[in-house]
């Protein structure tokens, strides 16, 4: 499946006032519902780029946060992987608002601005802790000896889905890639 990695300025600001009339911070993205029904599956956009594209990913920098990618005060980005005609909308209709990206600079948004806070392994200390103590092993890194079980073995490796140490296959763009099999569409020269 080829996808175009689009990127959203998103602004906060005023959102509309609830049933007793206070008004709250409201993530004010561009009406993506204006491009063309047929182009987003005669759906509304956020369920179209969960069926169509990827889900959405956000910048793990806040709003009130200020710096060299987030260069504005009460802004943040956002980022999704949609259908090359969807993107092509998106951006005729909302060009200060949205971006096509390059899969360099989309992996970069990815991994160092989207999962940058998660860890490269997910581990289950309890499954650990039952091999530790049933071998004895007090502490430190577990590797595998004769002594442990086929299964042990696989809990131990990051790169087996065995629960215990398993590599985060959501936390590197690469490893998204590969798993779901995406093709990225090569950035329209401009």
């Amino acid at each position: 499946m080829e996808l175009v990695p689009l990127r959203l300025k998103v602004r906060q600001g005023a959102g509309a006032p609830d049933a007793q009339g206070r008004v709250f911070n409201a993530w004010l993205y561009p009406d993506l519902d204006a491009v063309p029904s047929e182009l987003r599956g005669g759906v509304a956009w956020q369920a179209f780029i969960d069926r169509f594209g990827t889900h959405l990913i956000d910048n793990c920098c806040e709003f009130h946060e200020v710096d060299d990618y987030n260069t504005e005060h009460g802004m943040k980005y956002t980022g999704f992987l949609v259908p090359p005609e969807f993107a092509d909308s998106a951006v005729a209709r909302f060009p200060d608002q949205c971006e096509i990206l390059s899969e360099t600079e989309w992996e970069e948004f990815h991994d160092h601005r989207v999962t940058c806070h998660m860890p490269d392994e997910i581990v289950d200390a309890n499954t650990l802790n039952a091999i530790r103590a049933k071998h004895g092993i007090p502490s430190g890194p577990l590797t595998p000896t004769a002594a442990m079980t086929a299964a042990e073995r696989k809990a131990i490796d990051p790169n087996d889905p065995t629960p215990g140490v398993v590599k985060n296959t959501r936390k590197y763009w690469k490893d998204v890639k590969a798993k779901r099999q995406i093709t990225i569409r090569a950035k329209p020269k401009r």
